[in-house]
């Protein structure tokens, strides 16, 4: 017998972690966005019907559907652009970052709770809707009632992989990395430039997201199916790695449900 294992898609700490991240957030959550009604949100048009808007009410429309498949349509949030940002660094003819925050959620002084996000992401759809599912998530862990099962300086991993918890995996996994050329700069030059979005590692998102399937009994094959090719058959090897944690999946199952959240509720 051939005596080498495959490596793990993460690591047994990374595991870990994520049991106990979506342990705290069944506990948290488990009455009011219980999983098993989450659904797999996916990159179809039927999920995000638009009747041809522009701009900032195309962000709107898209925003609302997100906070519908969220759970969270009667939590108050207001979306607003942030400043735009460059596309690219111009006269650059290497890969380079984009460097900007591509969403940001924020708790005003007279208590608004706000979420910004970049306008040149309306091109970039996919990327948009994990951008608004990623800063609703914060507003989520902002009403927790306990403490997370995290340090400090973890709570944008937590947060990532709470987007996953309310069923956006696939936008999330297939955003880490955007890679885009830009033929346009005058004199026939091309620049290419990469956009980083998230905080989870492409490999990490897409492991919480066979956590996902496997406790909200959502089909797998569409997850695959629309996962970048390379991600998909990294998804299959997760899910067939998750049956040695059958036990421990079952335990996340039966976890019983908190009381229930009001959405005017203070945050404390």
């Amino acid at each position: 017998m051939w005596p080498f294992k495959s490596k793990p898609i993460i690591d047994v700490d990374a595991v870990e972690w994520q049991f106990e991240c979506f342990e705290w957030l069944l506990k948290e959550y488990g009455a009011d966005i219980p999983i098993t009604s989450r659904q797999l949100v996916l990159p179809k048009a039927r999920f995000f019907p638009t009747e041809n808007e522009k701009g900032h009410a195309l962000a709107q429309r898209l925003f609302d559907a997100v906070k519908t498949y969220a759970g969270l349509s009667d939590w108050p949030v207001t979306l607003v652009a942030d400043a735009p940002t460059p596309e690219y660094e111009a006269g650059t003819y290497a890969p380079q970052p984009l460097k900007y925050a591509a969403g940001t959620f924020s708790i005003r002084a007279d208590g608004i709770r706000e979420i910004s996000y970049q306008p040149r992401l309306l091109k970039e759809p996919q990327q948009l809707i994990a951008t608004f599912a990623h800063e609703l998530a914060h507003l989520v862990i902002a009403h927790a009632t306990t403490q997370a099962p995290c340090a400090n300086d973890e709570i944008e991993f937590l947060t990532d992989l709470t987007a996953v918890y309310l069923g956006f995996g696939v936008f999330l996994s297939n955003s880490v990395f955007n890679f885009k050329s830009i033929h346009d700069l005058g004199g026939g030059g091309t620049a290419w430039s990469y956009s980083r979005t998230g905080y989870l590692p492409e490999n990490d998102l897409v492991h919480a997201t066979a956590i996902f399937l496997k406790l909200s009994g959502e089909n797998a094959y569409d997850a695959v199916t629309y996962l970048k090719p390379g991600l998909g058959r990294t998804l299959r090897k997760c899910l067939i790695e998750l049956k040695d944690k059958t036990a421990s999946l079952e335990a996340l199952a039966d976890n019983p449900p908190p009381s229930s959240y009001t959405p005017d509720e203070e945050i404390v």
